[in-house]
């Protein structure tokens, strides 16, 4: 099984990319969007608020305090400054750090729809759905290991 991310939506407030998971067969099991912060060069790395360089991560399955012991999946071998980077439920990022309406602080948020909102907002949507949908494909062959994701960036401009 292997995610496989490409990030193809660049604005000032987040990266949105194409998200295709896929069998151990190569057969896609889904596609649909995450959602993660901007992507920003090494002098420009604000916590929090920056995209994980472009890579290869092992996944595994985390019970997040952050998000009340759910269980969400965790991106491991990412480097230490981005801290815990998680792929879950959620709709917001913002560029203002203000904390409103904000969900992703470095982590993934995954979706089926997206809308860029002028220059104020960038939502993803069907958030629950997609999360759910992912994890009941997933969860079981992401805990037996050996599962990973795969960021490519194109840097093609909204």
């Amino acid at each position: 099984m292997i995610f496989k991310s490409i990030r193809k939506r660049y604005t000032d407030r987040s990266t949105i990319s194409d998200l295709t998971i896929t069998d151990d067969t190569g057969n896609i099991i889904f596609t649909g969007y995450l959602m993660e912060p901007k992507c920003r060069t090494e002098s420009e790395y604000v916590t929090d608020h920056t995209a994980i360089p472009a890579g290869k991560y092992l996944l595994s399955i985390y019970n997040s305090p952050d998000h009340g012991g759910q269980a969400v999946i965790l991106f491991n071998g990412t480097p230490e400054k981005f801290g815990d980077i998680e792929m879950h439920i959620g709709n917001w990022a913002t560029a203002d750090f203000s904390g409103s309406k904000i969900d992703t602080l470095g982590c993934n948020l995954t979706g089926l729809h997206y809308q860029i909102i002028d220059d104020t907002d960038d939502e993803i949507l069907s958030s629950t759905i997609a999360f759910n949908t992912i994890k009941e494909k997933t969860f079981d062959r992401i805990k037996q290991g050996n599962v990973y994701i795969e960021i490519f960036d194109t840097f093609l401009p909204i």
